[in-house]
């Protein structure tokens, strides 16, 4: 037998186990598990307000003041806003710096969307490693403050509407 015989059939043997490697992750479910984890994911950094873009913009800018964020940038018309944690409490807390960016978006006759995305710095000097946080909890937390600060802005709204009246 010769070494380019040999070498044909190695190279067949690897090339029929890739392709069946392949078909088994595919038709196997082995890409439905990330898209289902993902899609997990995104469901609960993404609420929906009852109310305008304005209330729940300003809104959210407030909650991340009052959590102790230094809000970096705002940008009403794109809906962006970033912000970063600067105390030694929350960076001990979070083992690191934390970020948060948060996408406003009013959809007519459905309401108004805040999408999170929370960042955490792991590690120190040059082995710092940005990692995404999927703690459902502090998402949960930070959209009821939210909730919160919209339903008071909207019961002063209602009220500065009703004194415009009289």
């Amino acid at each position: 037998m010769s070494v380019l015989t040999k070498k044909s059939g190695v190279m067949k043997f690897s090339l029929r186990f890739l392709i069946s490697a392949v078909l088994c992750c595919v038709l196997g479910g082995c890409g439905r598990t990330s898209r289902i984890a993902r899609e997990d994911s995104d469901s609960f950094r993404k609420h929906t307000f009852w109310s305008d873009k304005k209330t729940v913009f300003s809104s959210t800018v407030s909650v991340l003041q009052d959590m102790r964020y230094v809000v970096r940038t705002t940008d009403y018309a794109s809906g962006l806003i970033t912000a970063e944690t600067l105390t030694a409490e929350s960076r001990k807390k979070a083992g690191g710096r934390m970020f948060v960016s948060a996408f406003v978006e009013e959809f007519p006759n459905e309401g108004t969307a805040v999408h999170l995305d929370f960042i955490a710095d792991k590690g120190s000097g040059r082995s710092v490693k940005e990692v995404f946080i999927f703690n459902r909890g502090l998402y949960e937390e930070v959209f009821n403050k939210i909730e919160q600060k919209v339903r008071g802005r909207q019961q002063i709204q209602l009220y500065q509407l009703q004194q415009n009246r009289d």
